[in-house]
C-alpha cells in the first residue's frame, strides 16, 4: 500500500505522469459478537425509541417518522421488522442501539455507492467519509422507500483510531534502495510502468504520509461500531446486505442453519403490519 502511494505521487509530480487511483477496498466482514459493554470514558446520547416485542399490539405502537409512500412502513414499523428479524437472527445484535434513517436523504444523484453512516458533526476535524462506516450501493435499493437501518455492534478500538493518524515520513532513493530493497524494486516496477523511462536520480527525496485522521481524532468520544440493513418500506422485504458481505470468497458469514426461521418470522411481522396496523402504519389488503 505505501508503494503504492509513493507511486501515485510520483507519478503526479514527475513531468509527463498521470492520475491512476486504485479502487477503494472492500468492508471486512463484520463481527458476530457484539462488543460489549460500552466505554465509560464519554457520554452516549439516549438511545432512539426501540421497537416493540413479538406478542405486542402494532396497532398500539407510537410511531417515529412518517410512511415514506402512501401505504409504506413507518419508521417505527421499520424498527420493529428489523428487531423482529435480529431477534430470531442472533439476539446479540439487539444489546445495542438501532436506528433508521430514509436512503433518499444520503443516496447520490443519481444512485451509487456512498460510505456511511457520516460521522458525528460534533466531532473535531472529523472527514468527509467516516473510515470506521460501511460501504451502502444505494442503487441495490428502490431509493425513495428505503430505509437503511444501523446496528451497534460494538465500539471502535482506540488502536483501530491510532492506525488512521495520519503520518508523514521522507526517505531518499539512495536509503530506500539500502533499507528496503524489496519496497524499491516494487517502486521501480510501478513507475516503470505508470511514466516509461523514469529514472529518479539517488538524491531524490520521497515524502509518503499514511491514515486520514489528525491527532485530535485521539481526543473524541466513543465511536459506535454499526452494521447494517435495508429495508423497503413499501413490501417489508429486508436485506441484510451489511450483516452478510459478499466477499472475493463468496458471502461471508454464512446464513445460520435456521435461517429460514428467521425470514419467516420476519415476512409474519410485516404481514401484521401491513394488513392490521391501520392507515398510519400500513395499508389493508
Amino acid at each position: 500500500m505505501l508503494v503504492a502511494i509513493v507511486v501515485a505521487t510520483l507519478v503526479l509530480l514527475w513531468p509527463g505522469g498521470h492520475r491512476n487511483a486504485p479502487p477503494p477496498s472492500p468492508d471486512p466482514p463484520p463481527s458476530l459478537a457484539a462488543q460489549f459493554p460500552p466505554p465509560p470514558a464519554a457520554p452516549v446520547p439516549p438511545p432512539p425509541l426501540q421497537a416493540v416485542q413479538d406478542g405486542d399490539d402494532v396497532a398500539a405502537v407510537e410511531e417515529g417518522r412518517p410512511a415514506l409512500c402512501d401505504g409504506c412502513l413507518t419508521e417505527r414499523a421499520v424498527l420493529d421488522v428489523v428487531d423482529t428479524y435480529l431477534r430470531h437472527l442472533d439476539p446479540v445484535y439487539l444489546q445495542g442501539e438501532r436506528w433508521a434513517h430514509p436512503l433518499a436523504d444520503v443516496a447520490p444523484d443519481p444512485p451509487d455507492r456512498i460510505r456511511l453512516p457520516k460521522l458525528p458533526e460534533s466531532l473535531l476535524d472529523a472527514p468527509e467519509l467516516n473510515p470506521f462506516g460501511m460501504t451502502v450501493d444505494s442503487r441495490d435499493y428502490p431509493v425513495e422507500t428505503t430505509w437503511i437501518v444501523w446496528i451497534q455492534t460494538g465500539w471502535v478500538p482506540r488502536r483501530a483510531i491510532e492506525r488512521r493518524i495520519r503520518r508523514t515520513s521522507e526517505t531518499t532513493i539512495a536509503e530506500m534502495r539500502a533499507n528496503e530493497p524489496l519496497d524499491f524494486d516494487a517502486l521501480q516496477t510501478a513507475l516503470e510502468e505508470a511514466a516509461p523511462g523514469t529514472v529518479l536520480p539517488d538524491d531524490y527525496t520521497i515524502r509518503t504520509s499514511t491514515g486520514d485522521l489528525s491527532e485530535v481524532a485521539l481526543s473524541w468520544p466513543p465511536i459506535k461500531k454499526e452494521v447494517f440493513v435495508a429495508v423497503d418500506g413499501r413490501t417489508g422485504r429486508l436485506y441484510p446486505h451489511g450483516i452478510f458481505l459478499l466477499t472475493s470468497k463468496g458471502q461471508w458469514p454464512p446464513f445460520p442453519p435456521h435461517y429460514e426461521e428467521v425470514l419467516d418470522a420476519t415476512r409474519q411481522r410485516v404481514a401484521r403490519w401491513l394488513r392490521g396496523g391501520g392507515g398510519e402504519l400500513g395499508s389493508s389488503p
